[in-house]
C-alpha cells in the first residue's frame, strides 16, 4: 500500500511539474519568483498561455486557487465566496473553449494567439476576484499568493490546499524550502540550470512530502487517483 501510494503520489507530481502551455525556451531561463503574476513571468519575456494550478513553476493565479482555500485565507464570507466562485467558473468555461480551438501541430501563430487570449481572460478573471475582495483582503493578497504559489511549486495540488488543513509552521517550512531553491537556482548558467532545477524541485517535493501527517498524505493519496481516473476518462473519449 505504501508503495502504490508514492507512485501514484510521483505520478502527479510529473504532472504538477509540467506547466500548462509551454512557450519556446527563453535563452537565458531564470526560476519564477513564488508569488508571481500570471502574466508576469521570469526573465521579463512573455510566456505563452495562462497560469495553470498545476504546480512546479506554473504561476498560481487567482482564476485557479480554490475558493474553499481562498474563504480560509482570505476570511472570505459567504456572499463573497458565491460570487467568486461564479466568476472561476465562467472564466473556466470560456478558457476551456478557447483550448479546446487550439488544434495539436496547428499554425504556431494560431496557437500563439489562443495562448494569448487565455493569458488575456486569466488576468480578467484576477481583476474581477480583486473587485470583490474589501481593503483587508486585498492587503492580504500579495503574501497570500507567494505562500499559495510556493506551496503548489513544492508539488501540492492547489485543489487540495483546503482539505490539506497546513498548519502555519508547514506553510511556512515550504515556503522556506522554495525560498533556498530559488536562490540556489537565480545565478547557475543555462547550461546547468535546467538539470539542477530538476533536482531541486524533487528535493523540494520530497521534503514537503516528509513535512505531512498520515492524514494529509491520504489526502494527496486521494487525489492523484482522482487525477489518474480522470486522465483515463479523457483518453477514453478521445479514441471514441
Amino acid at each position: 500500500m505504501k508503495t502504490n501510494f508514492w507512485k501514484a503520489l510521483g505520478a502527479t507530481s510529473v504532472l504538477l511539474l509540467m506547466g500548462s502551455v509551454n512557450a519556446k525556451a527563453q535563452d537565458d531561463p531564470k526560476p519564477v519568483p513564488p508569488g508571481a503574476p500570471v502574466d508576469a513571468p521570469a526573465g521579463g519575456g512573455q510566456r505563452q498561455g495562462g497560469g495553470g494550478q498545476r504546480g512546479g513553476q506554473g504561476r498560481v493565479s487567482l482564476s485557479t486557487v480554490p475558493v474553499l482555500y481562498m474563504k480560509s485565507e482570505l476570511k472570505l464570507t459567504d456572499e463573497q465566496a458565491t460570487k467568486i466562485t461564479a466568476i472561476q467558473t465562467k472564466a473556466q468555461d470560456e478558457i476551456k473553449a478557447m483550448r479546446a480551438a487550439i488544434t495539436p501541430g496547428g499554425d504556431p501563430m494560431t496557437r500563439r494567439e489562443a495562448n494569448m487570449k487565455v493569458q488575456e481572460a486569466n488576468k480578467k478573471t484576477d481583476d474581477e476576484i480583486k473587485a470583490v475582495l474589501n481593503e483587508d483582503q486585498t492587503k492580504m493578497l500579495p503574501d497570500f499568493m507567494k505562500e499559495t504559489q510556493a506551496l503548489v511549486g513544492a508539488g501540492l495540488p492547489a485543489t487540495t490546499l483546503g482539505d490539506l488543513k497546513l498548519t502555519p509552521e508547514q506553510k511556512k517550512k515550504i515556503v522556506e524550502l522554495t525560498d533556498k531553491m530559488q536562490a540556489d537556482l537565480k545565478d547557475l548558467p543555462r547550461a546547468e540550470y535546467r538539470a539542477k532545477q530538476r533536482e531541486l524541485r524533487k528535493d523540494l517535493s520530497e521534503k514537503a512530502m516528509a513535512l505531512m501527517t498520515d492524514e494529509q498524505k491520504e489526502t494527496l493519496k486521494k487525489n492523484a487517483s482522482g487525477m489518474k481516473a480522470k486522465r483515463v476518462k479523457a483518453g477514453a473519449k478521445e479514441t471514441e
